[in-house]
């Protein structure tokens, strides 16, 4: 396996431009790239896509092409407390208590819950023992540390500059108004982000509508504006 990523490592960028390429006739010679950077702040993101198990059709997120036609983004629920799904809900409220009331872990409600899912299936995550869920619990007191510091998440080549570019960061999907919606998994990033309050953070482009055309340049845009308002922040 290990080889096999080495070897589709340098291959990787030629088969996502050959695919990004199919963009163009939408999008014109600026067209969107697949996991492409975008930086926006967390208070733009509202909607989240539905669940795959509660999806029509084939899910936007599991394309291998960014410019995906079709009512997908319509498939969307708000990301209001309200309408989390429990785990969500107990992921949020968890990460409330760790970061503004300084509440061990221990005592929230989502380390108990994952706790009693561990204790009745085995595993959850792909974690088979309380100790590795302990460790799991410090790493997300690291990364709150870290966004704490820095202001927001480094973006995926930060982290590792082998990473092709933004792939595995907070996925995002665009719908035909421009609307940001947030994609399936790093919930707990993108949590810990609104918690703090950050002005912006980096996501992870995984589909766009391509009624979305006329918006994708003021979100480019708007995303260059917002790194470098950052940048001068920080100097």
């Amino acid at each position: 396996m290990s080889r096999f990523i080495r070897v589709f490592r340098p291959i990787e960028p030629l088969i996502r431009l050959a695919t990004d390429w199919t963009g163009f006739p939408s999008f014109g010679v600026r067209f969107p790239c697949k996991y492409e950077l975008i930086w926006a702040a967390p208070a733009q993101v509202d909607l989240r896509i539905r669940h795959e198990n509660q999806f029509r059709g084939r899910h936007p997120g599991r394309t291998k092409r960014v410019v995906v036609p079709g009512e997908w983004d319509k498939q969307t629920v708000s990301l209001e407390l309200k309408d989390l799904s429990e785990i969500e809900r107990l992921k949020f409220i968890g990460l409330k208590e760790r970061i503004c009331e300084n509440r061990p872990w221990e005592a929230t409600d989502t380390y108990k819950e994952r706790i009693a899912t561990l204790a009745v299936k085995g595993s959850v995550d792909g974690i088979d023992s309380e100790a590795k869920l302990k460790k799991r619990f410090e790493s997300l007191d690291l990364l709150i540390q870290a966004v704490k510091n820095r202001g927001t998440l480094k973006t995926r080549q930060e982290l590792d500059p082998r990473h092709f570019r933004e792939k595995g960061g907070v996925p995002i999907m665009i719908n035909r108004h421009g609307d940001l919606i947030l994609g399936r998994g790093g919930t707990h990033r993108f949590f810990i982000c609104c918690i703090l309050g950050v002005p912006l953070m980096p996501f992870s482009l995984i589909a766009i509508h391509p009624e979305a055309n006329r918006e994708f340049g003021k979100i480019i845009e708007r995303s260059r504006q917002l790194y470098l308002a950052f940048c001068e922040r920080c100097h």
